[in-house]
């Protein structure tokens, strides 16, 4: 791949994994950030970054990461105490505002992507990287997800945001009906021609998460990378009920819930994802673990945390009815 284009790459796709096992690359090579301490505390400050960024990019790839990462922005606000009010709501999406540059969020304005099609063709993710290690540890981390999906012969499985449609592909090679659902028509046609080149049947849907409206429920449901991008977290649990069958189960993959998540839920601060919010108006968002349990509990689910040893970075969150375990 030409190096530009790998830069574009690189710069608009960030899923949380990608930029995770990249930084690990990056820190091997030329160690760890100059000051991972940095605060910064003003969109002007921001934009400084980003073009310095953008000049480190001329450089490497690695440069490029090496300005981001580490930083933090600070918005100096005051949460309200509530995360389910519709105040904290307002806060954070006022936020998402002041840092986007955009008036209001509107996923299937925000959400785009836009990359040249026979390029993305040639080399989907993760293979676009060239990066043994982002390649090894992409592909273990789908492995480890499929595993704990625990699936039976013939399970129906509803995976939102494919992406270029690597774990969809596995999906539809084992034989299980799989439905994809994406926002971005790239996507979905990316996702249509990988399957049609390899003469695979994978049901393909353009929709937002909160909007799809499938015929019948499905054994698995999978969110892998992209929850984090809903913008009512809340009513997507809460629905949870429409999509999944008596037995099934959610399951959560390469998301940012995690111990350390400063507020309940909000808006991610890092120099990567403000990267995103503030250049291409994606919504990134991050969850406490103890937040994100008692979400899922309050609708009746219970889940549970699976790490995989193979790569530090990836825990999937698999969510059943807690009624059903119970009786089991």
């Amino acid at each position: 791949m030409p190096s530009s284009l790998f830069k574009t790459f690189a710069k608009q796709v960030c899923p949380p994994l990608i930029w995770m096992s990249a930084r690990r690359v990056r820190r091997s090579l030329v160690g760890p950030p100059l000051d991972p301490r940095r605060i910064v505390r003003t969109l002007e400050e921001v934009d400084q970054m980003f073009e310095a960024a953008r000049k480190a990019a001329e450089t490497s790839d690695a440069a490029f990461r090496e300005v981001l990462d580490g930083c933090r922005f600070d918005p100096g606000i005051d949460l309200p105490a509530d995360p389910d009010s519709p105040e904290y709501r307002r806060v954070q999406f006022e936020l998402y505002s002041r840092l986007s540059g955009q008036s209001s969020y509107e996923p299937k304005v925000n959400e785009q992507l836009t990359i040249d099609f026979d390029a993305l063709m040639a080399n989907p993710h993760p293979y676009w990287s060239k990066n043994p290690t982002v390649v090894g540890e992409q592909l273990m981390a789908i492995g480890f997800m499929i595993r704990a999906l625990d699936l039976q012969q013939g399970d129906r499985i509803l995976e939102f945001g494919p992406g270029s449609g690597t774990s969809t592909l596995e999906f539809a090679k084992m034989g299980h009906p799989i439905t994809a659902v994406d926002i971005n028509p790239l996507y979905t046609d990316i996702v249509r021609a990988r399957a049609l080149q390899v003469g695979l049947k994978v049901d393909v849907a353009l929709s937002e998460m909160l909007d799809y409206q499938p015929e019948g429920r499905f054994d698995r449901v999978v969110f892998y990378e992209c929850f984090h991008h809903c913008s009512d977290h809340l009513r997507m649990i809460e629905r949870l009920d429409e999509l999944v069958s008596p037995g099934g189960a959610v399951v959560f993959a390469g998301e940012p819930i995690t111990d350390s998540f400063d507020w309940p839920w909000g808006l991610r601060l890092d120099g990567i994802s403000l990267w995103a919010i503030r250049n291409h108006g994606w919504l990134e968002l991050g969850f406490n673990t103890k937040y994100f349990r008692k979400a899922m509990a309050r609708f009746g689910w219970t889940t549970t945390r699976l790490q995989s040893k193979d790569v530090s970075w990836q825990e999937v969150h698999v969510a059943r009815r807690t009624s059903e375990i119970h009786k089991a």
